[in-house]
Formats: C-alpha cells, structure tokens, sequence
C-alpha cells in the first residue's frame, strides 16, 4: 500500500502547517497586542499623571494581560492535539468531493484490519485520485496570518517611531511603570 504512506504523509505535512501558522498568528497576536497595551498605558499615564498605586495596578494588568494572551494564543495552540482523523473531517467539510472517503482512508490506513482488504484498496485508490484533483492546501487561507502580521508590523513601527523621535518620553514612561513609587516626572 505506497498509496497509504502518500496519503498519511500529505495530511501529516498539512497538520504541521496548520500549528506553525497557529503559533505565528499567536505570536503576532500577543506581540501586537502588548506593544499597543504598552504604548497606551504609557500615553494614559502622560496624559493623566496616574498616581503609584494606580499605575501599579495598570502594570500589573498588562502583565496579567500579556501573560493570559500568551496561554491562549501561543500555548494553547502548542498543546493542542490535532490528530489527522480530525484534519481530514475538517477537509471533507470544506471539499464535498471527498465525501466521507478520506476519514475511510485514515481509518483504513491506521487500522489496517478495518473492512476487507479489497474495500480498502478501493476507497484508498479513490481517495488518492480525488486528493490530486482537488487543492487541499487552498483549505489553509494565508489571509489572517497576513493581516495579524501586518498588525503586528505596524505596532513596530509605531514603536520604533516613538522610541526613535521621543526617547525621553518612551523612556521616562517605561521608567515611571518598572518604579512606580520613583520621582522621575514628564
């Protein structure tokens, strides 16, 4: 049975592409999302003069943001258990053609005593034909990756312009959340 090793390969390749681009959109989430908490943390505290004790408690808010956004985005993600009988549901959801014949296939192919051998051979010579008609990897949309990771680009950049053309601001911001007891003013 090639064709089974065909098979399980393309949806083990494809499994692994899935929870890369998770964890790369986690990334940019959570980086993206703290470099705007951050930015705007700092710029309520200009704006408002925040005193020790409620800047303490915005600090401690983002960390526990930042922290929480980083379990749900990136760990979770990492910990997951996709198995490739669930991918290839998902994937018979998206491409009728499939039918029910390539979760058939992966039963078949990882409990080779299934249904008779002579079924199996079929259903799987099927699957193998229909699966190189079809685009499976088009299942796998590259657009919220993008857009997350242009969110996360523009966060640097608005960063980096800050940092770049008021680093006394950044700084005596910065300063002002990691002591927020200290004397340092605007």
């Amino acid at each position: 049975m090639e064709q089974s090793s065909v098979i399980l390969a393309y949806l083990t390749a494809l499994r692994k592409t899935v929870r890369r681009r998770l964890v790369t959109y986690g990334l940019f989430a959570v980086v993206a999302g703290g470099v705007t908490s951050l930015l705007t943390v700092i710029a309520l505290d200009w704006l408002f003069w925040l005193p020790p004790l409620l800047r303490t408690a915005g600090g401690l808010t983002f960390v526990a943001g930042f922290v929480g956004a980083t379990l749900h985005w990136v760990v979770r993600p990492l910990r997951a258990r996709v198995g490739i009988d669930e991918l290839a549901a998902e994937l018979e959801r998206r491409f009728r053609a499939l039918q029910d014949r390539l979760s058939s296939t992966v039963n078949f192919l990882e409990r080779r005593d299934a249904g008779s051998a002579t079924m199996m051979r079929q259903v799987i010579a099927e699957t193998e034909q229909t699966i190189r008609e079809l685009p499976l990897g088009a299942a796998l949309s590259i657009r919220p990756l993008a857009v997350r990771g242009a969110v996360f680009a523009t966060g640097l950049v608005v960063l980096g312009a800050v940092v770049g053309f008021a680093p006394e601001w950044s700084q005596t911001g910065l300063y002002r959340y990691l002591h927020p007891w200290g004397a340092i003013e605007w």
